[in-house]
């Protein structure tokens, strides 16, 4: 065997075998597996759509979480971390959880507007 001949035959399996895992992928997207409906940023759309809008403050849970203070302020979940890990910033940790008791948080807010 030559070696252009062994080069097509070689390039003829790369591409038999990339059309292959191409129609792979493009199936498991098209019959929506497991994988692709629960993904992250799904599920995070999802908890902020279902989150309670609140009419006013009182209204509130005395404990926030991260997502809800995020819907609250009207800031990406990404910030509202951001917020909860500055310095000075009151939260509290139950585990991996982290919560914003409402009366601190208030305070907190109070405090910033005068500054």
């Amino acid at each position: 065997m030559r070696y252009h001949e062994f080069t097509d035959r070689v390039n003829k399996a790369i591409r038999i075998w990339a059309a292959w895992i191409y129609r792979y992928i493009c199936n498991r997207r098209r019959c929506g597996t497991p994988e692709r409906k629960g993904t992250k940023r799904n599920q995070a759309r999802k908890r902020v759509m279902s989150m309670k809008t609140y009419q006013n403050i009182d209204e509130l849970p005395y404990t926030l979480s991260v997502e809800e203070l995020a819907a609250f302020l009207g800031i990406s979940r990404v910030g509202a971390y951001n917020l909860a890990h500055a310095k000075g910033f009151p939260t509290l940790r139950v585990g991996k959880r982290i919560l914003v008791p409402r009366d601190r948080f208030l305070q907190w807010m109070d405090r910033q507007m005068e500054a």
